[in-house]
């Protein structure tokens, strides 16, 4: 199994860019895609009886204390990192994916590798660098990606962009 990393900061495509490239890639054989955050979001979903994609993850919850969801999960994670170690949802993702029911996966796509002791933790993996505009202020990227892909915003590009990633990892794969 490949681990294929997407390595930017929050709203840089990195979603878009992870269906589309799954989408190229099950041609090549099993795809999957996941997050490290995905148990934090799942429990904070199920704890509030909302639909994660649904929730506005900036507005203050009084259920929360007054914090957002996405405080709420970098409270959590942070919690996380200090009490069962920096790589602790690397390992948890690493595990489910080798539980994943009734199949064997080729491609395993992380839609959220922000941070450095999650990616170097990862085997067989792939980083990819996602760019854009405006987007990574302050970000830290990943000093050593096997690419990088520019976003500019528009959705035609990137999904011809996803396209040409898949023929690179691709390569690598074979």
């Amino acid at each position: 199994m490949m681990y294929i990393l997407l390595n930017g900061p929050i709203a840089s495509g990195r979603s878009e860019i992870a269906k589309e490239l799954c989408a190229s890639l099950t041609k090549l054989g099993p795809c999957a895609v996941d997050s490290f955050a995905s148990p934090l979001r799942h429990f904070v979903s199920t704890a509030l009886g909302d639909k994660y994609k649904e929730t506005d993850k900036e507005k203050a919850r009084p259920e929360l204390s007054g914090y957002s969801v996405n405080q709420w999960v970098r409270s959590l994670t942070n919690y996380m990192y200090v009490t069962y170690g920096e790589d602790v949802l690397a390992r948890l993702l690493i595990h489910r994916s080798l539980r994943w029911p009734n199949r064997t996966v080729r491609f395993y796509i992380v839609d959220d590798a922000e941070r450095p002791h999650d990616i170097v933790c990862m085997p067989n993996r792939f980083v990819v660098k996602v760019q854009r505009p405006f987007r990574d202020t302050g970000f830290v990227y990943h000093s050593m990606p096997h690419y990088t892909l520019n976003n500019n915003g528009n959705l035609s590009d990137l999904w011809v962009k996803a396209e040409k990633l898949s023929h690179a990892i691709s390569k690598v794969a074979l």
